[in-house]
């Protein structure tokens, strides 16, 4: 039998809900009473909860605005649980660890006499990168080669001694989240709010000796060497910059329905 869940309603005057998150998969073999997603409307968040118990089919995405009553999944119900069944496993993919090993040592042959030795080599995840860029493997890359030389290994370390560090480019990237529902109605709320009411500006005190005694400390160094006094603008940025790194949120701005928040 095949159940239909409904999106439900966080209240008499909301007719359009958004799914915020699925904590399930499409396919999964879900519970009855089971949380299946989280529902939010600009006044709630509910949960979406499994009547019966079977495996669901997921109807509307995450992320989408759909209307309440909706049908956002299905699940079946005669479909039963899924087990591990080792029935149909072949033998030497079901016996043991132990029996596998002393099956390998014994009498088996691999087609690359050399792939023991390979599984050794380590390789870092940028020369693996590099490696299925152009199609080669380790096979190639050693070209055959099972012991190295002095001459080999001096030539290595003359390479890399030589080779400089590669340099850290800085990118201006900027990561979009959409807004829910919720915070989409908190948003036009306190832009009315600034609209509509007084506002008030507080002015907050803030112990800056250490900073004056830092200044005395390097002014004359810094001005032999810069030409210009060691004002408090410095710090000031210093400290915004390291409070924007913590909280990211304060830098971001809306966008639509998104919010943008450069990285």
């Amino acid at each position: 039998m095949i159940v239909e869940i409904k999106a439900p309603s966080p209240g008499e005057s909301i007719a359009e809900v958004e799914i915020a998150s699925w904590l399930v998969n499409d396919g999964d073999y879900v519970e009855k009473n089971q949380d299946l997603a989280e529902i939010e409307s600009d006044k709630a968040t509910l949960s979406l909860t499994a009547s019966e118990a079977g495996v669901i089919r997921i109807i509307k995405p995450h992320g989408e605005t759909i209307a309440v009553g909706d049908v956002v999944c299905t699940i079946d119900t005669s479909a039963a649980r899924q087990t591990d069944s080792r029935a149909d496993v072949p033998a030497a993919q079901s016996a043991p660890p132990e029996v596998m090993k002393s099956t390998e040592s014994v009498g088996v042959k691999s087609e690359k006499p050399h792939e023991a030795e390979l599984s050794k080599v380590k390789i870092s995840p940028v020369a693996k990168k590099v490696m299925a860029e152009n199609g080669w493997s380790i096979d190639d890359v050693l070209n055959g080669i099972r012991r190295l030389s002095a001459d080999d290994v001096t030539g290595i370390m003359s390479a890399a001694k030589s080779t400089p560090a590669p340099q850290k480019l800085q990118e201006r990237t900027i990561t979009r989240t959409k807004m829910t529902q919720l915070r989409k109605k908190l948003s036009q709320r306190l832009v009315a709010v600034k609209n509509e009411t007084a506002m008030l500006t507080t002015f907050n005190e803030v112990d800056m000796s250490a900073v004056m005694a830092l200044r005395e400390k390097y002014q004359k160094e810094f001005v032999e060497r810069h030409g210009v006094k060691l004002g408090f603008m410095s710090f000031f940025v210093k400290a915004a910059a390291l409070a924007l790194k913590n909280r990211p949120a304060v830098n971001s701005m809306i966008d639509g329905d998104e919010i943008v928040t450069p990285d």
